[in-house]
């Protein structure tokens, strides 16, 4: 069975970052979007460790403003295809991820 791409905002940092690191180890496609693009680099270089980055996208050189103009969409950055699919098993569905979320949130309001 093959695996859909999964779309990563915020990639170049927190959750983003963690979220497609573990996608990756999963061995799911991943297409990471960030506004760090010093940042992305660093993750797509974790990223080759467990997977392989199959495609970049260089227009985003020419037109970093497309970040900001159209993040999910033509502002994709990197495309990835994975090679560890064990690493599925810790990802967290939507009901863990908005608990995760408010215990995050309680935490920076303390």
């Amino acid at each position: 069975m093959s695996k859909g791409w999964a779309i990563v905002t915020g990639a170049s940092g927190g959750m983003g970052a963690e979220f497609t690191r573990a996608l990756t180890e999963r061995g799911h496609p991943v297409l990471a979007v960030g506004r760090g693009a010093e940042r992305l680099s660093r993750l797509a270089a974790r990223v080759r460790a467990s997977g392989e980055v199959i495609e970049t996208n260089g227009e985003l050189q020419n037109k970093p403003e497309t970040i900001n103009n159209d993040p999910h969409g033509a502002a994709w950055l990197i495309k990835v295809r994975l090679t560890n699919a064990a690493a599925i098993r810790d990802l967290m569905d939507a009901p863990a991820y908005e608990a995760y979320i408010a215990e995050k949130g309680k935490e920076t309001s303390a």
